[in-house]
């Protein structure tokens, strides 16, 4: 059965990000899902996790290793805020009281999240995939909502983009980490019906993270954006 749709503004405010939850198994599961400005699917990365990267992907019938320009567009249709760290390449330490924690509970929402074997606090969202010059790259997020940060917040998220050149290549042949899969895609089912999408509720229903958190999350994105524009 197919999920709900839910609507995510990504300023610019012209611009519309539109995913929906399908099913990639069986009626009900919620693994995969749409994304509307593409036409792809995107199989969950719980479903990958821990796998090589030849090996998933070539596991399931009509998946297909998701390409260096999908994977890379996907993200930065999310992650609208990412900005790396110059000395790591990546988006270290990023507070939850700021959009790129949104940003990262978002895709841990749509690609569902590996836990940390330390702690449930800790959750991964971690995908290879192969980059422009042909070997393994990762891209993704990890979310830790207990760590301790300035001015009494608590939760911290790293970010991955495409401009992270880390090595992935040994995992090629190989088992990756429990917390890594790989990013899979096929072409969308067809759009849910005209009353379903007007019914949808509000993206923070409708996500798989935890409700509070990714409402203030996103309120938060808002109205950081309309104070950027006002200055």
């Amino acid at each position: 059965m197919r999920a709900l749709v839910f609507m995510l503004l990504l300023l610019p405010m012209s611009s519309f990000a539109a995913f929906y939850h399908v099913d990639a198994w069986s009626a009900g599961d919620n693994l995969a899902f749409v994304d509307d400005q593409t036409g792809l699917s995107w199989l969950s990365l719980t479903e990958t996790s821990g796998m090589a990267y030849t090996d998933a992907a070539t596991r399931y019938d009509g998946w297909r290793a998701a390409q260096h320009g999908e994977i890379a567009a996907l993200f930065q249709a999310v992650f609208t805020t990412y900005s790396p760290n110059q000395s790591s390449q990546y988006l270290k330490g990023c507070p939850s009281d700021l959009p790129c924690y949104a940003e990262a509970s978002l895709w841990l929402s749509l690609f569902g999240s590996m836990v940390d074997v330390n702690g449930a606090y800790t959750r991964y969202a971690f995908g290879l995939y192969r980059n422009e010059a042909g070997g393994l790259s990762m891209l993704g997020a990890r979310t830790n909502s207990q760590i301790a940060k300035p001015n009494n917040v608590r939760g911290d998220t790293n970010n991955y983009g495409p401009g992270f050149t880390a090595s992935y290549d040994y995992y090629e042949g190989r088992p990756a980490p429990y917390n890594y899969g790989t990013y899979l895609v096929k072409a969308a089912p067809p759009a849910p019906p005209a009353e379903l999408q007007a019914s949808a509720p509000s993206p923070q229903a409708r996500v798989d993270a935890p409700a509070g958190m990714l409402l203030f999350g996103l309120a938060g994105l808002l109205v950081w954006r309309r104070a950027q524009t006002q200055r």
